[in-house]
């Protein structure tokens, strides 16, 4: 099980392509502490347009349904949902009605209550907060449990076995670790910036940044 002795943490899979990611996913759930963010129906368009699902949205939601239910028997099945990069330009009812509707699917079709989510690039604003919670949902944030996106896993596949990789991945991975790279990721940046004055101007000027 993946996991540090002294912080036990389960590990987070974002599961946006189940319809190709499920072999993988079963056979880590059998082995692996997991908890699962599954998309839904509400995000039909995303799934269609960044995802490659073909299919009606019927047959979308049949297809998650079916195999949501599978996964459930080994782990944890919590939501996963894009409101948006912007959620502010979102309407307090048109986010009402995207996580209400999603919550309603995991009753109606698996039976079961949503209690967390983590938004789509941990992206949401202050009304999203108050409508989850006024419906009793938990909302997860970044830098709460180490995650991968279940797509990650049709790569690692050309590394090795996906719970092999993932085994030695975590072993890899300690605070100082991670610590650096997020010190030097900056540092690239920084100097990409001091080489574009131009880039650097506008972005300090934009209102939005």
């Amino acid at each position: 099980m993946i996991q540090s002795k002294k912080n036990p943490k389960v590990l987070a899979i974002h599961t946006e392509m189940v319809w190709l990611t499920y072999p993988f996913l079963k056979d880590l759930a059998k082995n692996i502490h997991l908890k699962l963010y599954v998309l839904t129906p509400v995000n039909y368009p995303y799934a269609v347009s960044f995802l490659g699902f073909r299919g009606s949205k019927e047959e979308y939601s049949k297809t998650l349904s079916s195999l949501y239910k599978e996964l459930a028997k080994y782990a944890k099945v919590e939501l996963h949902l894009h409101l948006s990069l912007f959620p502010e330009y979102l309407t307090y009812k048109e986010q009402y009605r995207m996580i209400e509707e999603a919550i309603k699917w995991g009753e109606h079709e698996m039976g079961i209550r949503f209690k967390e989510v983590v938004f789509g690039w941990w992206k949401y604003d202050y009304k999203t907060k108050d409508i989850c919670e006024k419906l009793g949902l938990k909302i997860i944030k970044r830098d709460d449990y180490p995650q991968i996106h279940d797509y990650d896993l049709l790569y690692l596949l050309k590394s090795g076995p996906p719970r092999t990789i993932l085994r030695k991945s975590f072993l890899r991975t300690n605070t100082i670790f991670l610590v650096l790279e997020l010190i030097t990721e900056q540092v690239k940046w920084l100097l990409f910036l001091k080489r574009n004055n131009k880039l650097k101007d506008y972005l300090c000027t934009t209102k939005y940044m």
